[in-house]
C-alpha cells in the first residue's frame, strides 16, 4: 500500500483519524453505493450496538421506507458519521440523525448525541453468576497448577 501511495506522490504516514474515518466512509460509499439523504426531519433512536468503529440504531418511531425492515428496523451507523468530538458511543445512548439510503440499507449521518447511556458498573454480576464463572470462591474456573510442587 506504502508503494502506491508513494508512486502516487502521497506521503506514506497514516492520516489523522478523522481523515482515515472519511477516506474508509469514502470506501464504503464506493462498495455500498452512493448514499441518498432521506428527505424528512431528524430521526431519534437509541445505540443498541456498537462494534469498534460502527454500531447500529434502533429508531423510536419505524422508518417508512422500502428498506426499513432490513436489519429488523436498525439503521446502521459509522462513527465517520458522528458529530464532532465523538468517535464511538456505547449501547444505550440516544441519538438524533438524518437518514440516507445506499445499497446495503439504511444508515445514519450528521448523529449527535442527545443523552449519554447510563454508566454501567463493572461488577454488576452477582455473585453467583461470577462464581459460576470461576470468579469467585468455590467457582469451578480454572485453578493455578504452574508453580506447585507435584505430590
Amino acid at each position: 500500500a506504502q508503494a502506491i501511495l508513494a508512486r502516487e506522490g502521497h506521503c506514506p504516514i497514516a492520516a489523522p483519524s478523522r481523515d482515515a474515518a472519511r477516506a474508509s466512509k469514502t470506501m464504503a460509499d464506493d462498495l455500498h453505493g452512493e448514499r441518498e439523504l432521506l428527505p424528512g426531519d431528524r430521526v431519534t433512536g437509541t445505540i443498541v450496538a456498537w462494534k469498534g468503529r460502527f454500531g447500529r440504531i434502533l429508531p423510536q418511531e419505524p422508518i417508512d421506507h422500502e428498506k426499513a425492515s432490513l436489519k429488523d428496523g436498525k439503521v446502521y451507523v459509522h462513527a465517520s458519521d458522528l458529530e464532532e468530538g465523538f468517535d464511538k458511543l456505547r449501547r444505550g445512548a440516544i441519538v438524533d440523525f438524518q437518514v440516507y439510503v445506499n445499497g446495503t440499507g439504511l444508515g445514519a449521518e450528521e448523529c449527535r448525541l442527545l443523552e449519554d447511556a447510563p454508566d454501567e458498573p463493572d461488577a454488576a454480576q452477582p455473585a453467583e453468576k461470577q462464581r459460576a464463572a470461576g470468579k469467585g470462591e468455590g467457582g469451578k474456573g480454572v485453578k493455578k497448577t504452574i508453580g506447585k510442587k507435584k505430590a
